[in-house]
C-alpha cells in the first residue's frame, strides 16, 4: 500500500487516496472502450476491493460496485465483507466506519447475488457495525430496494 497518506481529506484530515483511487476507476468506464482496457480496470477494482476491508473509502466505495465492474469482481468483494465482518465482530479499531463501507458493498452485491446479500447483511447487523451501517442494509429489507 505505497500509496497510504498520498492524500488527505481537509475536512476530517483522514486518508483519502485509496478513496479518490476508487472513484477514478468507478468512473472511468468511458475511457475503457476508448483505450481497449476493460480487463485492466476490473483487475484495479479487484485489487482496491481487496483493501476495502482494511483501508477507507468511506461512501466513494460505491463507485466499485457498479454493475460492469460488480459481476467482475464480486469474489473479491465477498471476501472484504467476510473479513471486515470478523475484524468489526472482533472489536478492532480501525480509525474509519468499515460498517459503512461494508453496507454499502452488500447493498450493491445484493443485484448479483440476492441470498449472499441477505445472509451477509445478517452477519453484519450482529457484528454491530454502528447505526449508519444499519440504515444503508434497511434498503436491502425494502421492496425495490438496491
Amino acid at each position: 500500500m505505497d500509496w497510504r497518506g498520498a492524500s488527505y481529506d481537509r475536512l476530517h484530515t483522514q486518508d483519502d487516496t485509496f478513496a479518490l483511487l476508487a472513484e477514478a476507476v468507478g468512473d472511468s468506464a468511458d475511457m475503457v472502450e476508448e483505450r481497449a482496457t476493460p480487463e485492466a480496470r476490473a483487475r484495479a477494482a479487484r485489487a482496491l476491493l481487496d483493501i476495502a476491508d482494511r483501508v477507507q473509502f468511506d461512501r466513494r466505495i460505491s463507485a466499485l460496485l457498479r454493475r460492469d465492474l460488480l459481476s467482475a469482481c464480486l469474489p473479491a468483494l465477498r471476501d472484504a465483507v467476510d473479513r471486515g465482518v470478523r475484524r468489526l465482530a472482533e472489536h478492532e479499531r480501525l480509525g474509519f466506519d468499515l460498517g459503512v463501507q461494508l453496507a454499502l458493498m452488500i447493498v450493491a452485491a445484493r443485484a448479483a447475488d440476492p441470498g449472499w446479500a441477505a445472509a451477509a447483511a445478517g452477519r453484519l447487523a450482529l457484528a454491530e457495525p454502528g447505526e449508519r451501517a444499519l440504515r444503508e442494509l434497511r434498503e436491502l429489507q425494502e421492496p425495490g430496494g438496491a
